[in-house]
């Protein structure tokens, strides 16, 4: 590698594998450092009566809400199946849910 700095400029000179390794090095560092800085966030699942209850659905339409429609469901919600027949819902994805159809009314009313 050769270095040449002037005034206002540095000029460097680095073979393709070098400059291979420096950006290898650079990415590993970055990809390392964000791992520790950001937070995962924990989802909390609750159960098919508390997401019913949040919504403010029957079981039945709970149920046509997390269908894909190729299922003839309407592919809003996801439900986690968690073995044995057990189905969990992402509290955070149903708020999230219920925002977005509370923008959609707001907007409509605005029109």
């Amino acid at each position: 590698m050769i270095v040449k700095v002037t005034d206002k400029q540095v000029t460097i000179t680095i073979t393709l594998n070098g400059l291979q390794e420096v950006v290898e090095q650079c990415v590993f560092r970055a990809m390392r450092s964000e791992a520790i800085e950001i937070p995962k966030e924990e989802k909390e699942f609750i159960k098919r009566v508390e997401a019913a209850k949040l919504l403010r659905i029957s079981l039945p339409t709970l149920t046509k809400f997390s269908k894909t429609k190729e299922q003839g469901g309407l592919g809003l919600l996801t439900a986690h199946h968690l073995g044995n027949g057990t189905i969990r819902y992402c509290k955070q994805e149903i708020l999230k849910a219920l925002s977005e159809i509370d923008k959609t009314k707001h907007s409509r009313r605005r029109e």
